[in-house]
């Protein structure tokens, strides 16, 4: 069976300003897709740690797929949120498409994002460092 793809990853319309300020701040200083995109992952994983699945009401354009198919923690991290999500290797063991991966993973940023942003405006250096570190460890389950 051929693998369907998502070309494009979504936020909510009106959010890309959110990812945009994060990756301009010191944090995030780096190639700009890349920034996105590991901003991106971080949102994710925020709002599957604080259970907030949100589905996007309204859409607009974030990030090409294909910078995240590149880098390979964080493919493997959405298949992982979608397998979590279901708390089912089915979507894993049948190979079913990107999109459905990739739209989960949407969800949860979509439901992390605000937090995320909140996190780094709100905080010194060193409490970011901290909660991002806190953040890493309870997704991983350590």
């Amino acid at each position: 069976m051929e693998q369907k793809t998502k070309d494009i990853i979504n936020c909510e319309k009106g959010e890309r300003k959110l990812y945009q300020d994060l990756n301009d701040s010191e944090y995030f200083k780096t190639d700009r897709e890349l920034g996105i995109v590991t901003i991106f992952g971080l949102a994710a994983a925020l709002g599957f740690k604080n259970k907030n699945y949100k589905p996007l009401s309204s859409q607009e354009w974030l990030t090409r797929s294909s910078y995240i198919e590149k880098n390979t923690s964080l493919n493997t991290f959405c298949t992982a949120l979608a397998v979590a999500h279901y708390n089912s290797l089915e979507i894993y063991e049948k190979e079913q498409d990107a999109i459905e991966i990739y739209e989960i993973a949407e969800r949860y940023a979509n439901g992390g994002i605000k937090l995320l942003h909140q996190m780094v405006t709100d905080h010194q250096s060193s409490d970011f460092d901290k909660q991002l570190e806190e953040l890493l460890m309870a997704v991983s389950g350590k």
